[in-house]
């Protein structure tokens, strides 16, 4: 559990100190929201598997709740949750919904069936199709976040606030 639990914080925590700072001043480039859609997709994958946890806990249990509060993994998902939905919160006054969202899908499913392999031994598929299939979607997702842009090109963010582009001649009064 804490080998899969560690990674994640670790992520967020990064994120939070130094993954998407603001620089400042007149060429800053605006934040395209990757890095908080990683960090938050992380915490939410990991909540996800919790999940999956306490399920799993129940089932095993013969349906017996109080045996599911005595596994961590009800405070697991609830911290967890708690701490993707704090840095959503976060990325979504920062960035583009867009971006974030799919980011932290991508992440957060990838993260969620690579927790559930070594949290609850679930195997890869040994046939040939599902294995391809889950191998092509691991590398088609990591593909699209490579592509994402981490900067929003100037002239889209000009045209958005309203301002012309940079070959545009400025009044002086």
């Amino acid at each position: 559990l804490v080998a899969v639990t560690v990674p994640a914080v670790l992520v967020a925590g990064l994120v939070w100190l130094v993954g998407d700072r603001r620089a400042g001043g007149r060429h800053a480039r605006r934040l395209a929201g990757v890095a908080y859609g990683i960090g938050a997709g992380a915490c939410a994958g990991l909540a996800e598997a919790g999940v999956r946890g306490m399920a799993l806990a129940f089932e095993d249990s013969g349906r017996d709740l109080p045996a599911v509060l005595d596994t961590p993994y009800p405070y697991l998902t609830l911290g967890l949750a708690a701490l993707a939905l704090g840095q959503l919160q976060v990325a979504l006054q920062r960035c583009r919904l867009v971006i974030i969202a799919t980011v932290l899908t991508a992440i957060g499913r990838g993260y969620l069936v690579l927790a559930g392999t070594v949290l609850f031994h679930e195997g890869w598929p040994t046939d040939p199709v599902p294995f391809a299939l889950r191998t092509g979607g691991f590398a088609l997702a990591l593909a699209a976040l490579v592509s994402f842009p981490r900067y929003e090109r100037r002239d889209a963010a000009d045209r958005r606030n309203g301002r012309k582009g940079r070959n545009a001649v400025r009044s002086v009064r």
